[in-house]
């Protein structure tokens, strides 16, 4: 096998009988921080809604955080004193 094809995506593995909610959400933002892979057919199932809406959501922001760490950085705390607004 060439370097070229082990290193190309597998959209198949999206429909493996393996596959749970959450490891198919990963699977999905995995081929998207790769190259931008979004399914044909498929493209609301790669919405940020639908794949963050899960308990891997945090290992995700990390992941965006390494692949794009020009546009992750600190940002202060804000105190829930001045996140509160009077109604």
């Amino acid at each position: 096998m060439a370097v070229s094809e082990e290193r190309l995506i597998k959209p198949k593995a999206l429909h493996e009988g393996w596959q749970t909610g959450g490891s198919a959400r990963s699977t999905r933002l995995a081929f998207n921080l790769w190259n931008g892979y979004v399914e044909k057919g498929e493209e609301s199932l790669s919405t940020p809604y639908e794949m963050f809406d899960c308990g891997y959501a945090p290992y995700f922001y990390e992941a965006i955080r390494m692949k794009y760490p020009e546009y992750c950085r600190e940002l202060p705390q804000v105190s829930k004193k001045e996140t509160n607004h009077e109604r």
